[in-house]
């Protein structure tokens, strides 16, 4: 799944002026690099959509289906409908700042 279709089936976001992932923009946190996630690299993994850096390769998002009846804890991402943004860089939405949500283990 891609960040913009999540995106667009939210009752806020969306509707006549559909989001698409050139207007989100990532924020490498181990490069420093700033890309539009349509300039990443993305790979569909099953359900999961997973954004890559396009200069280091570093995992950016992981859009992920929720599992109904788990708890999302702090640090674990966020809920979006029926799905969950992992987001290890900074997101930045029409200026709109999404922070990090999540860490992966080193």
């Amino acid at each position: 799944m891609r960040a913009q279709d999540v995106l667009n089936q939210q009752p806020d976001w969306g509707g006549q002026n559909a989001i698409t992932d050139a207007d989100i923009v990532a924020r490498c946190d181990r490069c420093g690099a700033n890309y539009a996630l349509s300039k990443c690299t993305f790979d569909q993994v099953e359900q999961e959509g997973i954004y890559s850096c396009a200069s280091c390769s570093d995992t950016l998002l992981t859009v992920v289906p929720y599992v109904e009846g788990t708890e999302l804890r702090a640090g674990t991402g966020y809920r979006l409908g029926a799905w969950v943004f992992r987001n290890s860089a900074e997101l930045f939405v029409r200026g709109l700042k999404i922070p990090v949500s999540w860490k992966p283990a080193l």
